[in-house]
């Protein structure tokens, strides 16, 4: 709900010669911080099981997904 319309605006409001330089650089962004969870919940799991981290991790998901949804709703409708 939030990834689509923002990668549609980035591709829109990029110029043609620097769209594979910003892509490039987000996915290389999104790759750096993946590492971050993943260690965390590796960490977690030894510590915790890993029922309890799924659903910890599952519920933190959500909250900032619905976080980030409200939050963007607006700039995503002015961006129309």
């Amino acid at each position: 709900m939030v990834g689509v319309p923002m990668q549609t605006l980035i591709q829109v409001h990029t110029p043609a010669d620097m769209r594979g330089k910003v892509f490039g650089f987000q996915n290389n962004v999104v790759n750096i911080a993946l590492i971050f969870p993943l260690a965390i919940a590796g960490i977690l799991v030894d510590i915790f099981k890993l029922r309890r981290v799924l659903i910890a991790m599952g519920i933190s998901v959500i909250i900032a997904g619905v976080w980030t949804w409200r939050s963007t709703r607006k700039v995503l409708q002015d961006a129309i």
